[in-house]
């Protein structure tokens, strides 16, 4: 940045760098604030791709553990039904057996 009264180059200031010096003019002058860009935050579009395909493999996670659930509880009436008829079979077994004796 130049100096605003006689235009030479302004040294920025050692112990604030929010300043620069003038030496010509012997005057202190406040700099512009830069803004702080950060680099490696990606653009907005792309971003938004990430996020979407985030969003889209959590349900899909989660729609695979539903379904995991669903054939949990399959299994666990199967199991059940078959240890009812096994015990049904036992009994008409022994029901005959002794009938028969």
């Amino acid at each position: 940045m130049k100096c605003p009264h006689c235009g030479r180059e302004l040294v920025i200031s050692k112990k604030d760098s929010s300043y620069g010096l003038c030496h010509t003019c012997k005057k202190r002058y406040k700099l512009p604030s830069q803004q702080q860009t950060y680099s490696n935050i990606p653009p907005k579009h792309i971003r938004e791709k990430s996020e979407r395909t985030v969003r889209e493999n959590y349900r899909n996670m989660l729609e695979i553990e539903e379904e995991a659930d669903v054939s949990e509880t399959k299994d666990k009436v199967i199991l059940a039904i078959m240890i009812i008829l096994f015990l049904l079979i036992i009994g008409v077994a022994a029901y005959i057996f002794l009938f028969f004796k």
